[in-house]
């Protein structure tokens, strides 16, 4: 049924985007299994996949991954479902997302790997799901900021203590020269 995925709001979503934000397991079985694209992308080149990671809908994340949706497929700004996943502490999506192959450092338009969104929104759990999995604690976005730089501008307090227990580099500098120190003393 080709028809299911042709079906777009304004937006471009399919009603596979709905049941992912929604965590409609059963919806999204029924749409899967009569033909729905795994893969399709809203207007802001988002799949159903990116949603799910955005509301931590766990059992849809698995029937999405079981059925082929592309894991590390990149939205219009070049973030992954992780990203999301990182961004709105999605703990237990971020889990299967790496379970199942998600590239852990993976950046977007402005080369913020998934550590960076979590730092910078202290989502803590799941900071430290992606230093447990070996996301690079000092890896250096288009400014040259670390994931430490940008708890530290957002006052993310936990999860800078747990990237600084973990290793971060606490002297590294931006393309300013500034450390995260400065952010945090911008607070």
């Amino acid at each position: 049924m080709e028809q299911i995925s042709m079906l777009k709001t304004k937006n471009g979503w399919t009603p596979l985007h709905y049941a992912a934000n929604n965590n409609s397991k059963e919806t999204a079985e029924i749409l899967i299994s009569n033909g729905a694209d795994i893969n399709a992308k809203d207007k802001d080149e988002a799949t159903p996949l990116h949603w799910v990671a955005n509301n931590n809908s766990k059992e849809t994340a698995e029937i999405l991954i079981s059925n082929g949706a592309d894991i590390n497929a990149k939205d219009k700004d070049e973030a992954t479902p992780l990203h999301y996943a990182a961004r709105d502490n999605s703990k237990e999506t971020a889990e299967i997302l790496i379970s199942n192959g998600a590239d852990i450092n993976a950046k977007d338009k402005d080369e913020a790997t998934p550590l960076h969104w979590a730092a910078r929104d202290n989502s803590k759990e799941t900071a430290e799901i992606l230093i447990s999995n070996g996301a690079d604690l000092n890896a250096k976005d288009k400014d040259e900021a670390t994931p430490l730089h940008c708890a530290a501008n957002n006052n993310s307090k936990e999860t800078a203590e747990i990237l600084i227990s973990n290793g971060a580099d606490i002297n590294a500098k931006d393309e300013d020269g500034c450390t995260p120190l400065h952010y945090a003393a911008r607070i």
